[in-house]
């Protein structure tokens, strides 16, 4: 789990104790014991570099210090029940105040494993895409069927958490009139108290639609390379200005559609196991000829995440 979300966007991440940490071994049985082996020694497995500084509030690329209540920023120390403000233990089963140990079967408490297919008792494994009755994984940006992970904050493609009120960065709850920070449900012009609805150039009270280039009021349509005002077209190869086309097989300059297997530049198509020619889909391991998932830690046969 640690080791998937240190992992989301950087395969060659590792981590360093903080300057001065003398806790390493605690740490590491801690993490241990809860079946993170793979997390504790990434740097003993040749992980390489670790720019994020995982569990290092002294790494600019990570001062909220994922897991260390020394942060200013993480004064809760998310998992870590050592911390006077998150004695629960959110997810540890070894703090009093968390016996049930939310997500952690290991707990007696708690052998139902919620959400967790590895439980006896919850095969299905919601919002857990490495469980045969769940491959979509709802919710869960490590499906590969569900890669932005609707409503699911931890997704690199949707840290908002669209839809989501419980997202550090979108407790406005975007779209979602039910949270109590948003009656006024962003975008959604069936909220009372959102009549205007935000992008929505339908509603009498906006009829800007912002993004929207079809409303009179808004002809600059943000995105969108039909607005004569937005040419440039972020992403979209029928932009004159964007003929790039990132990540656009279609597009001329972007014959090579990185990772795309349908370009007849890239037929390998890099990681892509639906690719003829890369059955293998290195790192992939919903590949047939890969269930060892090189590198992959949801690999249910490489849990360590083979480097």
């Amino acid at each position: 789990f640690l080791y998937r979300l240190s992992t989301s966007s950087a395969p060659a991440i590792g981590w360093e104790p903080p300057s001065g940490f003398c806790a390493c071994a605690a740490v590491q049985a801690a993490l241990e014991s809860r079946g993170l082996r793979h997390v504790a020694h990434k740097k003993r497995v040749g992980f390489g570099s670790n720019p994020i500084g995982f569990l290092d509030s002294s790494s600019p690329a990570n001062p909220i210090g994922f897991l260390d209540s020394s942060s200013p920023a993480n004064a809760i120390g998310f998992l870590d029940s050592s911390s006077p403000a998150n004695a629960i233990g959110f997810l540890d089963s070894s703090s009093p105040a968390n016996a049930i140990g939310f997500l952690d079967y290991s707990s007696p408490a708690n052998a139902i494993g919620f959400l967790d297919s590895s439980s006896p008792a919850d095969a299905i494994g919601f919002l857990d895409s490495s469980s045969p009755a769940n491959a979509i994984g709802f919710l869960d940006s490590s499906s590969p069927a569900n890669a932005i992970g609707f409503l699911d904050s931890s997704s690199p493609a949707n840290a908002i958490g669209f839809l989501d009120s419980s997202s550090p960065a979108n407790a406005i709850g975007f779209l979602d009139s039910s949270s109590p920070a948003n009656a006024i449900g962003f975008l959604d012009s069936s909220s009372p108290a959102n009549a205007i609805g935000f992008l929505d150039s339908s509603s009498p009270a906006n009829a800007i639609g912002f993004l929207d280039s079809s409303s009179p009021a808004n002809a600059i349509g943000f995105l969108d390379s039909s607005s004569p005002a937005n040419a440039i077209g972020f992403l979209d190869s029928c932009s004159p200005a964007n003929a790039i086309g990132f990540l656009d097989s279609s597009s001329p300059a972007n014959a090579i559609g990185f990772l795309d297997s349908s370009s007849p530049a890239n037929p390998i198509g890099f990681l892509d196991s639906s690719s003829p020619a890369n059955p293998i889909g290195s790192l992939d391991s919903s590949s047939p000829d890969n269930p060892i998932g090189f590198l992959d830690s949801s690999s249910p046969a490489n849990p360590i995440g083979f480097s």
